[in-house]
């Protein structure tokens, strides 16, 4: 959920005090929603001060090894902000103070093996003082952040840094200095569809790759599901069969798969703070394996290979 800030505006003069807000995915560190700002005195000089911004909603970690279940309520709700001085229904133009921010919603953070709902986890932002049918009423707080993280079935841990490479094109096997540029010329004669060889090793068997083909200067980009890895961790292999058409085009392959809480967990450093799910990996023939962590919400990370080696378990 995206945190957003809502405000009071006039023509001329910005009359209430903003909401606070919070800056959305940012879980690392752990830090609550930001309070509302307070709002102006009177225009007037009337000594009728502004009110306060409501105080942010606090941080929340709940980390179990088991099962964690929310059946009341757990809140990290912002404050409202201040009502003006001279109240609400004493409203005067350019004599009152003006209305209080509402406190931006905190954070929940829940990590667990497993994970109930049924319940209430409340990181709505708080409301504006004195909302009303002027531009003396305080903006509402941001929206605050919610995230629930469990292992997800089939993941594995590894004993070595995964790498992926397309081997042969067409029965041509691949150079292993390639120049980028004709590295495998197919005959007139070949027909189609071409086959390709894949070699992978730390990728778990039976995970699923897909290869893509980039023509260099006209055509459709084209995709293809090869057959799932099959082999032993160390060593496995794959195919595909994919039209190519003539001219030069560009080959690539591609493979994710989920890892254990404990290496996403790791690994979110380097992904904002976000726990990672899930490593993409992507090989052109003869080059090296290109990884992008993929967190929890969809976003991806590109990394290098050195900082995969030090998370990987020996």
């Amino acid at each position: 959920m995206s945190s957003y800030c809502k405000r009071s505006y006039s023509n001329t003069d910005i009359k209430g005090a903003g909401g606070g807000t919070y800056g959305s995915s940012v879980m690392l560190p752990l830090v609550g929603g930001s309070g509302g700002g307070g709002g102006a005195g009177s225009v007037l000089s009337t000594g009728i001060p502004g009110a306060g911004g409501g105080g942010g909603g606090g941080a929340l970690l709940i980390a179990s090894s088991g099962k964690v279940t929310v059946a009341g309520t757990i809140s990290a709700q912002g404050g409202n902000g201040g009502d003006y001085a001279s109240g609400c229904g004493a409203w005067k133009e350019n004599v009152s103070g003006a209305g209080g921010g509402g406190g931006s919603g905190g954070i929940v953070r829940i990590l667990a093996q497993t994970y109930q709902g049924g319940g209430t986890i409340n990181v709505s932002g708080g409301a504006g003082g004195c909302w009303g049918n002027n531009f003396w009423g305080g903006g509402s707080g941001s929206l605050g952040y919610v995230s629930v993280e469990t292992p997800r079935a089939g993941t594995l841990s590894l004993n070595g840094l995964p790498s992926l490479a397309i081997t042969q094109i067409g029965g041509q096997a691949v150079p292993v200095n390639p120049t980028g540029s004709g590295d495998i010329s197919l005959p007139l004669t070949q027909a189609n569809p071409v086959q390709v060889d894949i070699a992978a090793r730390y990728i778990p068997p039976g995970t699923a790759l897909k290869v893509v083909l980039t023509p260099s200067y006209s055509g459709d980009v084209v995709s293809v599901n090869a057959s799932p890895l099959a082999g032993t961790l160390e060593n496995s292999t794959a195919s595909a069969s994919i039209n190519i058409p003539y001219g030069a085009s560009t080959l690539l392959v591609q493979a994710s798969y989920t890892l254990t809480l404990a290496m996403g967990e790791a690994l979110s450093v380097y992904a904002q703070g976000e726990r990672v799910e899930s490593i993409l990996m992507s090989a052109v023939p003869g080059g090296e394996t290109e990884f992008k962590l993929v967190t929890v919400s969809g976003k991806q990370f590109a990394v290098a290979p050195s900082v995969l080696a030090m998370v990987m378990p020996s």
